[in-house]
Formats: structure tokens, C-alpha cells, sequence
């Protein structure tokens, strides 16, 4: 059995403070935009119309517990536009 031992990349993760060459570094959740929105496979693509209006390149998609499961990508709205597809907002 492997007992799992917590490490430098855990404490970092956490947010906890660091020290050292690493201290000024940027983290990617320093970085990272928390107002993306999400899209869910059982809702209609509310996110599509936000993605577009606000020219983001993409958007997660997550089931209903928040679990990542895939990206849509504005290209793929914006094409299926093009072919037909009316994915319409809410």
C-alpha cells in the first residue's frame, strides 16, 4: 500500500506562502480568470452567446456536480452557426 506524503508542489497549490528563487513567481491561479463561464451537457449553450459577446476563445464544459469534462471552443459555436445549427442562449 502507498501512503501518500504531501510535497513542495502540494504546499504551492494550497497558496501557501513560499520563499526563495520561487517566492516572486507568478502561480497559475494568480493568473487565472475566475468569471469563466461554464457550459453543462444537459443545458442549453448559455455560455456560447457570453463567449462570443465578450471574445473568449473558449469555455468549460461540466457536469451538473461541477466536474470538468471538456472544452468548447468558440470556433466550434461559430461554425455550427455557419452550417445551420441554431444554438440559441438562456
Amino acid at each position: 500500500m502507498y501512503v501518500y506524503v504531501g510535497g513542495k508542489l502540494d504546499w504551492l497549490a494550497a497558496g501557501l506562502p513560499s520563499e526563495g528563487m520561487n517566492a516572486t513567481r507568478s502561480r497559475a491561479g494568480d493568473v487565472a480568470r475566475r468569471d469563466v463561464p461554464t457550459c453543462r451537457l444537459e443545458e442549453p449553450m448559455h455560455a456560447a452567446k457570453f463567449m462570443v459577446a465578450h471574445d473568449l476563445p473558449n469555455s468549460p464544459i461540466t457536469t451538473s456536480d461541477g466536474k470538468l469534462i471538456g472544452l468548447l471552443r468558440r470556433e466550434d459555436v461559430t461554425d455550427s452557426r455557419k452550417d445551420g445549427d441554431d444554438h440559441e442562449c438562456e
